[in-house]
């Protein structure tokens, strides 16, 4: 590849040497998830490198970007690289919706949780809420309650947590 990509790919291997590229960085993203999985299965909880810790802070209040709805066209756009599941663009009818500003954290993930999110139904879409059923969620994936009496723990990439998060 190295060769080719030196060179410049002959015309008729553009969008093949393009298509192939773009595979290997959806390889690349998902690899540290992988990673995170098996690392977070082991009893152990082995790092998997040092990571800077830092200490929580407060995140800045969210705002929000409403959108109306209505009939609105996805899919591919445009002249650049597309995978082919995002081909032929087409309409679609979505419900009004706002979306944050910045992702959620772990003390709202958190204020969840004690509010009872994995308890309640009218929170989740069908499927969502099945599967928390269907699998007994009580928690996100990678969090643990070592005892009962103590907070919470996220497993990273940098292992499990060193300290136990509790309500904010």
């Amino acid at each position: 590849m190295g060769d080719l990509l030196g060179q410049g790919p002959p015309p008729d291997a553009v969008d093949l040497v393009e298509l192939g590229i773009q595979h290997e960085q959806q390889h690349q993203e998902l690899l540290l998830m992988d990673i995170k999985h098996v690392l977070s299965r082991n009893p152990m909880l082995p790092a998997y490198a040092p990571c800077a810790t830092r200490s929580p802070g407060r995140a800045a209040p969210a705002s929000w970007t409403a959108h109306p709805g209505g009939t609105v066209p996805v899919g591919h756009a445009g002249d650049g690289f597309g995978f082919d599941n995002e081909f032929p663009r087409h309409l679609v009818h979505l419900e009004p919706f706002a979306l944050a500003d910045r992702t959620v954290t772990c003390g709202e993930w958190l204020e969840f949780i004690e509010d009872g999110g994995y308890r309640r139904a009218d929170l989740w879409l069908s499927d969502g809420w099945s599967t928390v059923m269907a699998d007994g969620w009580d928690a996100p994936l990678y969090w643990s309650r070592p005892d009962a009496a103590g907070g919470w723990r996220e497993f990273t990439l940098a292992g499990t947590s060193p300290s136990t998060r509790t309500s904010p």
